[in-house]
């Protein structure tokens, strides 16, 4: 009888810490939650400098729609379906923008993931916001799977 008595007050000793874990653990990760969207906040109003031919344009990096490669240039494709011709090469814009949600479907397109419309699994075709569609690249698709399950997380 004394030994399951004694079971017991473990037993109520474990929950109590392990509602303290619980609560620690929740605490730490409401501060994670609201740091990632401060970081977001920033992200959304960086902008990049674009150097053109005869001027720099500076432009939100969250209004970008998407990057055409234009030969040696690449057209810049904003929300307000302006077109910057810009001198960097499209593999620059990429490198520079990987970490904002920009994504290459095929070799001269490189698009803000965040401004999709839809995407049709059937033809590979991407709309983007402002209804412009592309093709992906039957070899990038599954890359572009992986990052739009990663977005949808």
């Amino acid at each position: 009888m004394n030994d399951q008595i004694h079971n017991i007050q473990n037993a109520r000793i474990h929950i109590k810490e392990l509602q303290k874990a619980i609560d620690s653990n929740m605490q730490k990760i409401c501060f994670l939650e609201s740091q990632i969207h401060e970081l977001l906040k920033i992200r959304q109003s960086s902008t990049i400098p674009i150097k053109g031919i005869s001027k720099i344009n500076f432009v939100p990096i969250n209004q970008i729609q998407y990057f055409k490669a234009n030969q040696s240039y690449t057209n810049v494709i904003t929300e307000r379906h302006s077109i910057i011709l810009a001198t960097k090469s499209i593999r620059e814009f990429e490198t520079l923008l990987g970490d904002y949600f920009f994504f290459k479907i095929n070799k001269s397109v490189l698009i803000n993931t965040h401004k999709i419309h839809s995407f049709n699994k059937k033809n590979n075709q991407i709309i983007m916001n402002n209804k412009d569609s592309f093709e992906i690249a039957r070899r990038r698709k599954c890359d572009f799977l992986s990052v739009i399950d990663n977005i949808l997380r």
